[in-house]
């Protein structure tokens, strides 16, 4: 690959799936107008090619921070490449398992995200929760 920029060999080199975002996570709900209209209706937000689900899991951690948003959350994120939306999906399920204490649910959600080679016992707990997503 001679002739190429350093950021663009630097881009090369992460794969074929981008899986990990270059922007620094937002709040998408500080951009949502809140009206009386608006409160019986669901916010939809729709997140273009976010790489990883730092987006959203930011706007949900944060919800409770904007009293005046009572109305139910909707988010749509658009992905090209299957892959990802499968590792979305899989990143959300970890999130989301209660029977998990939070630091581990935390520590597994860490591990997943941004290791390429996981400990064999989050092996298991991935093909358990994959299973489920199938």
């Amino acid at each position: 690959m001679a002739g190429l920029s350093g950021s663009q060999d630097s881009l090369m080199a992460m794969g074929v799936h981008s899986m990990w975002g270059f922007s620094p996570a937002t709040d998408m709900l500080q951009y949502a107008a809140s009206t009386e209209a608006a409160a019986a209706k669901p916010l939809r937000v729709l997140v273009a090619s976010p790489s990883d689900i730092r987006h959203v899991l930011l706007s949900i951690s944060r919800r409770k921070r904007n009293r005046s948003l009572d109305q139910p959350l909707e988010f749509f994120v658009l992905e090209r490449v299957p892959e990802v939306i499968a590792r979305h999906l899989l990143l959300l399920q970890v999130v989301c398992d209660w029977e998990l204490p939070v630091r581990q649910r935390a520590t597994v959600f860490l591990e997943i995200f941004g290791n390429s080679q996981v400990q064999e016992r989050t092996q298991r707990y991935i093909h358990r929760l994959g299973k489920e997503l199938v």
